[in-house]
Parts: C-alpha cells; sequence; structure tokens
C-alpha cells in the first residue's frame, strides 16, 4: 500500500486546499481508500473510496450551486459517518460554509438547532433522506426556520440525486 503525503508531490505541485488535494487523490488514486467507518475499534462499517467522495462531493456542490448557495451557511444534519463526509467536502467545493450539527432526535424540540443556526446565519440545511421528513416537520413547527431553510437530501445512503430546495 502507497500512503500519500504532502511530500509526495513536487514542491511546485503541491495542492495548496483540502479541496485540490482531494480533487487530485480522486484523479490519481479514485480506487484508494479515503475513509473507512469503524463501529468500533476493529468491526469495520463501512468504506469510501477518493473516487466516491469526490463524485458525491461534487453533486451535492452542484446542487447548491443551483440554488447559488455560495457564500452561504449550511446545518450539515447528518449521523456521524461517510455521507456527512460527503457533504462536508460537498460545501466545500461549492463555498458553501459547512456548520455540523447533531440532527434532531425524536420528541426533541429544534431550539438547540434553532440557535446553532441562528448564531451561524445559516440558509440551508443538509441532511439524509432518512432523516429530512423529520428534520421537515419539526422546522415546519418553528417560526424561526419557516421559509428561510432550504433542505438538501440525499436519496439513500449512496449520496446521488440530492433532493430539491430552495433558499431564501
Amino acid at each position: 500500500m502507497r500512503v500519500f503525503t504532502l511530500s509526495s508531490y513536487a514542491a511546485g505541485s503541491r495542492p495548496s486546499t483540502l479541496i485540490e488535494l482531494l480533487r487530485r487523490r480522486g484523479e490519481e488514486k479514485p480506487g484508494g481508500l479515503a475513509y473507512r467507518l469503524l463501529a468500533d475499534a476493529e468491526e469495520d462499517e463501512g468504506s469510501i473510496t477518493y473516487g466516491e467522495v469526490c463524485r458525491r462531493a461534487q453533486a451535492i456542490a452542484a446542487h447548491l450551486q443551483t440554488l447559488h448557495a455560495t457564500g452561504e451557511r449550511a446545518l450539515l444534519l447528518y449521523p456521524p459517518g461517510l455521507d456527512y463526509v460527503a457533504a462536508f467536502f460537498g460545501c466545500l467545493f461549492a463555498g458553501v460554509v459547512a456548520v455540523p450539527a447533531y440532527p434532531p432526535r425524536l420528541n426533541r424540540n429544534l431550539s438547540r438547532l434553532e440557535a446553532i443556526g441562528s448564531d451561524a446565519g445559516a440558509t440551508l440545511a443538509l441532511t439524509t433522506g432518512a432523516l429530512a421528513s423529520r428534520v421537515k416537520l419539526l422546522s415546519e413547527h418553528s417560526p424561526v426556520w419557516q421559509d428561510t431553510l432550504a433542505l438538501l437530501a440525499g436519496r439513500g445512503n449512496d449520496g446521488r440525486g440530492q433532493g430539491s430546495g430552495h433558499k431564501r
């Protein structure tokens, strides 16, 4: 197994940003392991290659750009996992400021997320397809979030096909 480090690149061709590094790894080593999710110290729960991260992140970024979201702030409402990784990089690709927050739990109100969203000035929320309906339902009862958030939800765990949304 070959390990890439920044010193692996010639001095003039070193990536200067995280996005440049991910793009380059996606091009040079698309099948290389980018992230592995472990349930505990030993149990492998999933993994994603550099090529997959790039494809998923670019799909999310493209959708964010259709919303003219560059420069906006987006709540990332994901449980820990590979979907979060793709959404985080998607925000970086699109020039959107990612604001990570744990998704709402059942039987809890939105006051914690309202405070985070308000403090950050978030105008978007990204989440998984499985959590989208819960977040949407809760946000409908929140005067702070009505008509201010576009909700983008991945369809399934592969992150392909971002849901529709609108921006205030």
